[in-house]
């Protein structure tokens, strides 16, 4: 396959998962409001937020894998590995790619990466309403700054075909 090929595949994958998180987020946006009109959520509600912003986390990262496999020729291993990979993303490199996130994305991902890590490794302590709030209630702004950033970035790529 050629390099042309390559990232018009990734700009379509691009644009399938920016879709799919945005369905996410807005699944999230719903219950969100509820449970900050009553200022509380309750065990099904936590665990509905929590598994979403899990999933909406593990799609942009599979996502940022895709680019950094595709354009950069490597991603990140190890035990930090997702912090990496984020910083991976949030770079330019000179005279193959721009940065795939931006700052303000990179900042609101790694916050949800930290949360996601907490519910995995803290599978002992309950979900709590006041721990959770804040990660959880950004990710539908953190869906739109992502997807603003990976638009940027299909276009780039698109470009980046047409000149191969």
């Amino acid at each position: 396959m050629s390099k042309k090929d390559e990232f018009l595949i990734v700009a379509q994958e691009i644009s399938s998962v920016q879709k799919d998180m945005a369905k996410i987020a807005a699944d999230m946006a719903e219950v969100i409001q509820k449970v900050l009109a009553k200022d509380a959520a309750d065990k099904l509600e936590a665990a509905y937020l929590a598994f979403q912003a899990m999933r909406f986390f593990v799609a942009a990262e599979d996502v940022l894998q895709k680019i950094a496999k595709s354009v950069d020729g490597f991603f990140p291993g190890g035990e930090r590995s997702h912090i990496d990979l984020l910083r991976q993303m949030s770079l330019e490199l000179p005279g193959r790619r721009p940065p795939v996130i931006s700052g303000e994305t990179f900042e609101k991902l790694f916050e949800l990466r930290a949360f996601r890590h907490r519910l995995i490794h803290a599978y002992q302590e309950p979900l709590a309403w006041e721990r959770m709030r804040r990660p959880v209630t950004a990710v539908p702004e953190c869906a739109q700054s992502l997807s603003d950033d990976l638009t940027v970035f299909r276009g780039f790529l698109t470009r980046l075909a047409g000149n191969s």
